[in-house]
């Protein structure tokens, strides 16, 4: 087979892997008295309103003890009632989805500038010599600018000098406006990466993994220079029982037993004053597998945190980010719910801060991929991948920009897994570029 090939089948199954391929958690039954005594206490937690730590003992015991009916109710119960501690919660309606382009406008309340995305290419039949394009719209949903590239782009990022990024399940690279390619760094980066200074950029990456042998994957958290250079490197196997013991549970790793889908190195926020696991220059990382979400040690790749609540609380989620506030911002698919939400975690508390979803529920819902991204003003702008949505909400829920693309009518490809808004300053070089790169043509007519 192709190595082509190999590589988009292994892509195609590390997209879905959260739904497929769960990971399996296992450890020995502990004696009928430990677990008795473990229920006494977070059923007097319940009591007594202290729901996180309730949820973490009974996540125990389930764990060793899966069968346990009362336990899977008091569970249930407890992460019941945590979610309705959340501070915020606000919801809309969604417009027809059978009305594509724009939908929604409002021009005094939005984020104005440019949203980058791409459709992706999911089919496992090779597309070499296919030029795929990765699109630039402003705010009525015209196209501004696309790139064409020969692979499918899984997430694209537009640098400040007017550079694109991006990558496609076999290698990262860089193009200029005109879809030149600047370089390129080989490997299977196949959900995530962030731009870093002086051409840097933290990626991550698979070495290995087949879920239909067992064959475990290997995940990779690097910081690399293009073409070649890799500067820092993660080995997450080697740091299973570090996971286990901080996040509160057992990983057995077979196939795409971590899968993670994001990853950045944190900026200066007030969480690092109440834990400094969340210091600048720190990595925080999301299993999506495993439904942890954690934070690294840099330079010395110890876990420092990680919310056990996540795999009871949270299925399946996407785009993991810190917030300037402290707060990290989830894309919660919720793919055994059956519909999706955006959430706001205060990692100090374990606390939901904010949370929304649409009226009714399942008119929102991305079993897979998708995005949340906080802009500037305070809105947010979500992508709802499996219906090629993209739409801008304020604080309290309203829908102020809504864009469904039909641009994959031309090109047979679906899904969109990540969008980015821009302002109009930092796309400035890119069209001063188009705009230098127009009149040289012109020039030679």
């Amino acid at each position: 087979m192709p190595k082509r090939r190999i590589i988009r089948i292994s892509i195609l199954l590390s997209c879905y892997s959260a739904v497929l391929f769960p990971a399996v958690c296992f450890c020995q039954t502990l004696p009928q008295e430990t677990l008795d005594t473990i229920y006494a206490e977070a059923s007097q937690d319940m009591a007594a309103g202290r729901f996180v730590e309730a949820l973490h003992k009974f996540k125990k015991t389930l764990d060793r003890d899966g069968n346990n009916e009362y336990a899977v109710r008091m569970l249930n119960l407890a992460r019941e009632r945590q979610e309705a501690l959340t501070k915020k919660t606000v919801t809309s309606k969604t417009p027809d989805p059978k009305k594509s382009g724009l939908r929604i406008y409002t021009p005094g309340k939005c984020f104005n500038g440019y949203t980058l995305f791409a459709h992706r290419n999911l089919k496992i039949e090779s597309v070499a010599n296919t030029l795929l394009p990765i699109y630039l719209v402003d705010m009525h949903g015209s196209i501004v600018h696309e790139w064409m590239v020969e692979e499918d782009t899984i997430s694209a990022s537009l640098k400040p000098d007017g550079t694109l990024a991006y990558i496609n399940g076999e290698a990262l690279c860089e193009v200029d406006p005109e879809s030149n390619t600047i370089t390129r760094f080989e490997g299977m980066i196949d959900h995530t990466f962030q731009a870093l200074s002086g051409g840097y950029y933290l990626i991550s990456r698979n070495e290995s993994g087949n879920p239909n042998t067992g064959t475990p994957e290997l995940p990779r958290i690097e910081i690399i220079k293009p073409p070649e250079k890799i500067s820092w490197r993660w080995e997450g196997e080697a740091h299973i029982q570090e996971l286990e013991r901080v996040a509160v549970t057992t990983i057995i790793p077979q196939g795409w037993w971590a899968n993670n889908n994001a990853c950045e190195v944190l900026n200066d926020s007030p969480a690092a004053k109440g834990n400094s696991s969340f210091r600048k220059g720190n990595i925080l990382f999301s299993f999506s597998a495993l439904n942890i979400i954690g934070v690294l040690d840099y330079p010395n790749g110890n876990v420092l945190w990680a919310w056990p609540c996540a795999e009871v609380i949270v299925e399946g989620h996407h785009a993991t980010t810190m917030l300037p506030s402290g707060n990290i911002l989830i894309f919660d698919n919720g793919i055994h719910r059956g519909w999706s939400r955006v959430v706001e975690l205060n990692p100090i508390t374990e606390c939901m801060e904010w949370e929304y979803h649409a009226e009714p529920k399942e008119s929102f819902f991305s079993k897979t991929m998708s995005s949340a991204q906080r802009l500037p003003n305070g809105n947010t702008l979500i992508c709802e991948a499996e219906k090629n949505r993209i739409f801008e909400i304020t604080p309290e829920g309203e829908i102020v920009w809504d864009f469904i693309s039909d641009f994959n009518t031309k090109t047979g490809c679906d899904l969109i897994y990540r969008a980015t808004r821009y302002s109009p300053g930092y796309v400035q070089p890119l069209l001063e570029k188009l705009k230098k790169s127009k009149e040289r043509r012109w020039q030679k007519k």
